[in-house]
């Protein structure tokens, strides 16, 4: 039985005999999910993180390892589960399979059934091409000084509301991050700077390089129209405590007058050391599924990634596309 998913990342699932694991890993991980990842000529990669992550939900770390040397990789997993399995290594320009904005539309992950008192499956993944790697200079209109810290906004073009944002790393005064192989609009905001939009789309596939430069003019400094207000966040309350498996999680808002659409933006921090808080570690972006932007309604549904503390919040776009201001942040925590 095999799977393919059509993606940065190529996979194709096949299930072998192989005896089943019982190593000394945390219960219940008792299976383990094997297999190997190959280059697009049949080599052996190595450091590629391949994650299995479970159909109905995580419950506590999410199962990654990475490939080793021959490019193997084995994976304990709880058996009777479906995953879905993802892999990725950015150093190399193949991105996480496990955003949408970076997979072909309406693709889907290599599936794999790990069964109950039977051999767990083997799994092969072809590492497709890689993404594009986009450098951005940003400096400050009036003055030419750097702008360190720089919000960047990709969305695919072909499908709008398949968008993403990062904070890029800043290597030699650029911020770099890798694109889809597809057309895609950039936007680029900063705190206390209006936001700057490419004049025309960018495009780089097989692994192409590109630059540009941002020049951003600070907040006010020429007339225009009003942006919308931020929404008003009505759900969940800041602070909540989620002591409930599956994560299925609600956000909700107040309308604005004027939005087209909504945008909302979730991130997560990893647990410290059983503590439920890293005050002093960076969030990371939950880039989520189904599409967090061009949100018609004034909710959205996701299932949050584990049990860890996470935040929100959201902006209103108007029909020009122009995004308002973006509430606070609104914190809550999982506890299982």
């Amino acid at each position: 039985m095999s799977y393919r998913a059509t993606a940065l990342i190529l996979a194709s699932a096949v299930f072998l005999a192989s005896p089943a694991a019982a190593a000394a890993q945390e219960p219940p991980a008792t299976s383990h999910i094997r297999g190997r990842v190959l280059s697009p000529q049949g080599s052996p990669v190595s450091d590629v993180r391949v994650c299995a992550r479970p159909l109905n939900g995580l419950r506590g770390r999410l199962p990654c390892e990475s490939s080793d040397a021959a490019g193997n990789f084995s994976i304990p997993v709880a058996p009777g589960e479906t995953y879905f399995m993802t892999a990725g290594k950015e150093a190399d320009g193949y991105a996480d399979t496990a955003s949408p904005f970076y997979r072909v539309p309406f693709a889907s992950l290599p599936e794999v059934i790990v069964p109950e008192g039977q051999a767990p499956p083997e799994v092969t993944f072809h590492l497709a091409y890689p993404a594009g790697r986009l450098a951005l200079r940003v400096a400050d209109a009036e003055t030419g000084l750097p702008v360190e810290r720089a919000r960047v906004r990709l969305c695919r073009l072909e499908t709008p509301r398949y968008c993403s944002s990062f904070i890029p790393a800043v290597v030699a005064g650029l911020h770099r991050l890798l694109v889809p192989p597809a057309p895609v609009s950039v936007e680029v905001s900063a705190e206390g700077y209006e936001a700057w939009h490419a004049g025309e789309p960018v495009r780089l596939t097989g692994g192409a390089e590109g630059e540009l430069g941002v020049a951003l003019a600070k907040a006010g400094g020429r007339p225009g129209a009003a942006a919308l207000p931020a929404p008003a966040q009505t759900s969940p309350a800041e602070g909540t405590v989620f002591e409930r498996f599956p994560r299925a999680t609600r956000l909700a808002w107040a309308p604005v007058p004027g939005a087209a659409s909504y945008t909302v933006e979730v991130e997560f921090f990893n647990v410290c050391g059983g503590v439920p808080s890293c005050p002093e570690t960076s969030p990371h972006q939950l880039n989520g599924d189904p599409p967090q932007s061009g949100i018609e309604a004034t909710s959205y549904e996701f299932n949050f990634i584990g049990a860890q503390p996470g935040r929100w919040r959201v902006w209103a776009v108007d029909a020009g596309g122009r995004a308002g201001a973006k509430s606070p942040w609104s914190t809550f925590v999982y506890k299982r």
